[in-house]
């Protein structure tokens, strides 16, 4: 038997698998599902009460995957992005009946203010499922799934879900390179401006440099050189099927309560109170499904 270090390989690799989320274990479709049905279905309404949902189930299962310091940093974009949507659609809307107050000749009206709030909620579940998805399964995932069938398309979405957080992480190197060398930013709008353009000049050239690195070294590999051959790990167990079919069913509800005229909710030009909110659990528990199977495989651990 082959040894890394004092460890037998076949627990190292137990040990590392043990430390990665049990969900992220499952078949590549039924996070596909999970995940992307989580976000179609956060795109799909601007009813409160799901949108409330999905926000707190989304942050509930973030927290999960990363921990509270990812909170703390995630509530300093959320927040103001958040106010800054419902801020411009009160502003620039204008629609409703219950005026809060006038700005300069504008109507701020509690209709449009609460509609900017529920639209940038769901814009953030949306991004935190995303979110979710790259952290609990990958590219490698995505690529397993689709690479049979649509190996352009599965490259593609798979090297989009590389470079998005490789880009933020360029980015915070760049910042502390710039504060290193140049000192700390300096006061003045013109002069954060400079930085911040120069910033974003480095982080371009670091993008087209790293595409470029990217394209030759698949072409050395031989791709697009003609029929490849590949192998795929992944099978589907008895154990991943019925929990597909467990989460198919949960999303079928799912969508009929989120499309159903009882869970329909209509702004202007009144705002009314919520209704249908018996309706949000068969949504609460597709979402929270996960979490749930977390937390019984954690119990079992601690007996």
């Amino acid at each position: 038997m082959l040894y890394a270090g004092s460890i037998p390989v076949t627990a190292a690799r137990m040990c590392e698998q043990m430390t990665r989320p049990l969900f992220s274990h499952c078949h590549p479709a039924v996070l596909f599902l999970y995940f992307f049905g989580a976000a179609a279905l956060a795109m799909c309404t601007t009813n409160p009460l799901f949108v409330a949902v999905s926000l707190l189930c989304g942050a509930g299962y973030r927290f999960f995957l990363a921990g509270g310091r990812w909170m703390l940093k995630s509530l300093l974009f959320s927040l103001p992005a958040l106010l800054l949507i419902a801020g411009f659609n009160a502003l620039s809307g204008g629609l409703g009946l219950t005026v809060l107050f006038y700005l300069g000749e504008t109507p701020v009206t509690a209709e449009s203010l609460c509609y900017g709030l529920c639209m940038g909620g769901m814009l953030l579940s949306v991004l935190q499922w995303f979110a979710c998805y790259q952290a609990a399964a990958g590219s490698d995932k995505l690529l397993s799934l689709f690479g049979r069938f649509l190996p352009t398309l599965s490259l593609m979405l798979s090297m989009i879900c590389r470079y998005i957080p490789d880009t933020f992480r360029m980015a915070r190197e760049i910042r502390t390179a710039q504060t290193a060398l140049l000192g700390a930013e300096p006061p003045g709008f013109r002069a954060r401006l400079r930085r911040a353009a120069r910033l974003s000049s480095v982080l371009v050239g670091w993008s087209l440099e790293n595409a470029l690195e990217t394209a030759r070294a698949m072409q050395a590999k031989g791709y697009a050189a003609g029929r490849r051959t590949r192998y795929d790990q992944e099978r589907l167990s008895r154990g991943d099927a019925a929990l597909f079919l467990l989460l198919f069913v949960l999303l079928l509800a799912s969508g009929y309560a989120v499309l159903v005229p009882a869970a329909a909710f209509s702004f202007y030009p009144l705002l009314t109170l919520p209704t249908g909110g018996w309706w949000c659990l068969p949504y609460a528990l597709f979402l929270l499904l996960p979490l749930f199977l977390e937390g019984r495989d954690w119990l079992r651990c601690r007996r």
